[in-house]
Order: C-alpha cells, then sequence, then structure tokens
C-alpha cells in the first residue's frame, strides 16, 4: 500500500482476482502479465505494517491452520516423513530449531515418544507453545549459534524456519555439531504446494 503496510491473506486456495477498495484486497508474490494478482481466500485478512511486532501472524492462527483439511493432510505428511527420515526411537532426544508454535515438537514428543527441546527467537511463540504443550522444553534461543554443547541432542529438525533467516549456512553449520545421530531440514521453495 501507499504506506508502507503489507496485506496478508492466510490460506493457500486460488481465488479470481484482487480487488482494491470497497473489496478484497489480496496481495500475492508478484502480478500476473495482464497486471492482475494472484490472490488467496481470506481466513484472516490483516494490514501490517513493517517492523511492527505484530508483521507476522499471530502463534494461534499459525497453529490453527493445521487443523484445517490441507493443513491436517500436509502436517501428517511432514511428519510422516520427518519421523520416516530420522527413524527415531522412543526415549531419544530431539531438538526443533525454530520450532514456532511447537506443531512438530509435539508430536515427535507425543506420537513418536521423544524427548523434545524446542527453540525459537520469538517469544510470543515460544509462549504459545509451552501453553500447548508444558510436558515440552521450549526455549528462547537464536538459531544461528545454539546455546547446547556438541552432540547435545540425538536428532535435530528445523521444519520450514530456515526461511526466515538471512544467514542459512550458519544454522546449516551449527545443527549437526549438536547432532548425535541425524540432521533433517523441511524446506519450501518455490515448486512447494505452500509457497
Amino acid at each position: 500500500l501507499s504506506d508502507g503496510s503489507v496485506l496478508i491473506a492466510h490460506e493457500h486456495d486460488r481465488l479470481h482476482h484482487a480487488k482494491r477498495p470497497g473489496g478484497l484486497i489480496l496481495v500475492a508474490p508478484e502480478p500476473l502479465d495482464d497486471g492482475e494478482w494472484l490472490a488467496f481466500r481470506p481466513v484472516e485478512l490483516r494490514v501490517y505494517r513493517p517492523m511492527s511486532p505484530n508483521y507476522l501472524m499471530t502463534p494461534s492462527t499459525y497453529d490453527a491452520w493445521y487443523a484445517t483439511p490441507r493443513g491436517r493432510w500436509i502436517g501428517d505428511r511432514e511428519f510422516d516423513l520427518l519421523r520416516t527420515l530420522l527413524e527415531p526411537r522412543s526415549g531419544e532426544t530431539l531438538l526443533d530449531v525454530g520450532c514456532g508454535t511447537g506443531y512438530f515438537s509435539r508430536r515427535f514428543a507425543r506420537e513418536a515418544g521423544l524427548q523434545v527441546t524446542g527453540i525459537d527467537v520469538d517469544p510470543a511463540m515460544i509462549a504459545f507453545a509451552r501453553e500447548q504443550a508444558p510436558e515440552i522444553e521450549f526455549a528462547l534461543a537464536d538459531m544461528k549459534h545454539l546455546p547446547f554443547a556438541d552432540a547435545s541432542f540425538d536428532h535435530v529438525i528445523a521444519v520450514t524456519s530456515l526461511c526466515f533467516l538471512a544467514d542459512e549456512p550458519q544454522v546449516i553449520r551449527e545443527m549437526p555439531r549438536i547432532a548425535r545421530c541425524r540432521v533433517t531440514l523441511g524446506l519450501l521453495n518455490r515448486h512447494s504446494l505452500l509457497y
């Protein structure tokens, strides 16, 4: 918008066209050749001011997406794939780097029987994660400088968290340092269903 605000719609189903004043105002990554915008069906439509504390969606809105039919399907596929790649055994330890709301932390603790620690830099995400799973240890920590000794965890995961960083290589160097067994990354790319 002209004042530098950004409008964000949360849901991943495409619509027809974006409309300006008086109608839906939806912003997508880039305009089509004819000047029209790709648009998404709004579940929540909010104005975000750059650099404001509310620039990103709320933790509850983010986590609620996993309860939608599409979110549940994608979350289940991602969890199954991560679990297959890690081959964890009950009682092993896992660090969830950039855990956000703790969705995958909860699933690994409750469904795979792992001792999970989740870290994130967002205090609101950590507070939400703690409310949802008080049995899991969640902490504020910088992904680029993980506050753990070498080989502290059996497994380390980072699921769609590297896309929020400017220095992915530093995090990718840190994760193997603290893992005894495996490190698994979940990444979004331009070919992802969620991009």
